[in-house]
C-alpha cells in the first residue's frame, strides 16, 4: 500500500468513526423530534389525554437521566463497546414494543425502556471522544458532532410528520427500530477506545495492546524515564488520527489506589471544581432547549394552526441555526478559544430568552414574532454546547464515562422537570415554554458567571 492510499484510508476510517459517533449521540433527538408529529394521531389512537401523550415524552426524559447513572460507570469497567451493543438491543426491543402498544400505559413503559436504553449512544459516545482525542481537540470534535446531531431535528420531524400523514404512528416506532439496528452493525466496526489497562478496578496490570505502542513511544520521546515508560503502558490511549496531548498531563493514570465505586466516583465529580459548574452549565443550557422541544408541537400546531407535515420545516431551520452555529463555534476555537466562546453563548442565550418572554406574554407579531427570538435561541446552543461539555471533561481521562454520564444525567433530569412544568402549565399560549426556556437560560447564566 502506497503512503497516499494509506493516508486515504486513514482519513476514510476516521470520517467513519466520526460518522458513528454523531449517530450515536443521536438517539434522543431522533427518538424525541420524530414523535413530535405523531402526539395528536396517537392521543385519538389510544384514547388518552394530551397529558397522557406528554407524559410519554417526559418518561423519555427520566429514562435518559437515570440510564446514563449505569452505562457511564460501566463502560469505565468493561469497556465501550460491550455495554454499548447491549444498550442498543435493549433500544430496539423497546421500539419493537412502542409499535405494537395498544394502551397509553404500556407506550409509556415502552418509551422510558426506549429512554434507558437509547441513552448509552449519547454517554459512551462523549466517553469515546475524550478516549480517542487531545483535550485541545474535543471541542471541536464535538463541533463537527453536532454537524450529525443537527440534521436530526431537521430530518426526524420531517419523516415523522410524513409517516402520521400517509401511514400511522406505530411506523414511527418501526423507523426507530430501523435505526436502532443501522447503528449496532454500525458500532460492530469500531475499535474499543478504553483499552483493559486503563479501565477502573483493573489495576493497571495489563500488558498494552498493538493500539498502545505509538502512544508509549511518543511518550517517551518527550523523555520519559523507565518509569515514565511505565506510566505511558497505563495511559496510552488508541490513535485515531490526531495528536495526543501535549506533554505528561491529566492523561497519564490516575492513582492506582482510588476509590472505585461509581458512588465514590460521582461523589468526587460532585465536588470537583474544574468539573461541576462547567457540567451545570451545559445541563441548564441544554435545558432550555428541551423546553422549547416539549411545547413545540402545542405551541406551533395546536395554537398557531401549523399542519403536522409542515412542522418539520418550522422545527428544522432551528436545527440549521444550531448547525451553522457550531460549525462557525469549530472555526472561531482556535483564535478565541473555549471560555470566550462559551461565555458569548452563554449571554446571547440569555438575551434572547428574555425578548422570547417579551414577546410571547404580549403576542406581539403572533407566531412570527415568537420565531425569531426562538430561533436565535436555540442556535446559540452551538457555541454552549461544544465547549461546555469538551471544558467540563477535560480534566477527567481516567473516568471520562462517569464524568459524561454525570453531566447527561443532569442535562435530561433538568430537561424532565423542564418539560414536566411546560406540560402543566396552560396549553392555550405560549408564555410558558418562553418562561421554562428563560429560567434555565438565566440559570446557566447565573452559574457560569459565579464560576468565571
Amino acid at each position: 500500500m502506497t503512503p497516499q492510499t494509506a493516508a486515504r484510508t486513514s482519513t476514510g476510517l476516521r470520517v467513519w468513526r466520526l460518522l458513528m459517533l454523531g449517530l450515536l449521540t443521536a438517539f434522543a433527538p431522533m427518538s424525541i423530534d420524530m414523535y413530535l408529529p405523531a402526539f395528536n394521531q396517537i392521543g385519538q389512537d389510544l384514547h388518552a389525554s394530551a397529558s397522557a401523550v406528554q407524559a410519554t415524552l417526559v418518561v423519555f426524559f427520566v429514562g435518559v437521566a437515570l440510564g446514563q447513572l449505569f452505562w457511564g460507570p460501566l463502560s469505565d469497567r468493561l469497556g465501550r463497546k460491550r455495554p454499548l451493543l447491549a444498550a442498543i438491543a435493549l433500544y430496539v426491543l423497546a421500539s419493537l414494543g412502542g409499535l405494537l402498544a395498544h394502551h397509553v400505559e404500556q407506550l409509556i413503559a415502552w418509551r422510558a425502556l426506549q429512554g434507558l436504553s437509547g441513552c448509552a449512544g449519547i454517554v459512551l459516545a462523549r466517553s469515546m471522544v475524550r478516549d480517542w482525542f487531545a483535550p485541545e481537540q474535543v471541542a471541536r470534535v464535538f463541533s463537527r458532532l453536532a454537524l450529525v446531531l443537527g440534521l436530526a431535528p431537521i430530518l426526524a420531524p420531517l419523516a415523522g410528520g410524513w409517516l402520521v400523514q400517509h401511514a400511522d404512528w406505530r411506523w414511527v416506532f418501526g423507523l426507530l427500530a430501523g435505526f436502532g439496528l443501522l447503528c449496532f452493525l454500525g458500532t460492530l466496526t469500531l475499535p474499543e477506545s478504553l483499552p483493559a489497562a486503563r479501565r477502573m478496578g483493573r489495576g493497571g496490570d495489563h500488558a498494552s495492546g498493538s493500539d498502545d505502542s505509538d502512544s508509549v513511544d511518543a511518550l517517551r520521546t518527550r523523555g520519559g524515564s523507565a518509569h515514565g515508560g511505565d506510566a505511558a503502558r497505563h495511559a496510552a490511549r488508541p490513535q485515531f488520527g490526531l495528536q495526543h496531548e501535549t506533554g505528561i498531563t491529566a492523561a497519564v493514570v490516575a492513582p492506582r489506589h482510588r476509590q472505585d465505586h461509581p458512588l465514590c466516583t460521582y461523589r468526587a465529580l460532585l465536588h470537583d471544581r474544574s468539573y461541576l459548574p462547567l457540567a451545570a452549565t451545559a445541563a441548564l443550557t441544554q435545558a432550555s432547549m428541551f423546553a422549547y422541544i416539549v411545547a413545540a408541537p402545542t405551541v406551533l400546531i395546536g395554537l398557531y394552526g401549523v399542519a403536522p407535515e409542515h412542522f418539520g420545516f418550522y422545527f428544522g431551520a432551528n436545527a440549521l441555526g444550531l448547525i451553522a452555529a457550531s460549525q462557525l463555534n469549530h472555526a472561531l476555537l482556535g483564535r478565541f478559544g473555549m471560555a470566550r466562546l462559551l461565555a458569548f453563548g452563554v449571554n446571547t442565550l440569555a438575551l434572547a430568552s428574555a425578548v422570547l418572554v417579551v414577546v410571547a406574554a404580549s403576542g406581539v407579531g403572533g407566531m412570527w414574532g415568537l420565531l425569531p427570538p426562538l430561533f436565535i435561541c436555540v442556535a446559540t446552543l452551538g457555541f454552549c454546547a461544544p465547549n461546555a461539555v469538551a471544558a467540563a471533561l477535560k480534566h477527567q481521562p481516567h473516568r471520562a464515562g462517569s464524568a459524561a454520564a454525570l453531566l447527561g444525567s443532569m442535562q435530561f433530569a433538568l430537561a424532565g422537570a423542564a418539560g414536566s412544568v411546560v406540560a402543566a402549565l396552560p396549553q392555550h399560549a405560549a408564555w410558558p415554554m418562553a418562561v421554562v426556556l428563560a429560567c434555565c437560560a438565566w440559570g446557566g447564566w447565573a452559574v457560569h458567571r459565579r464560576a468565571s
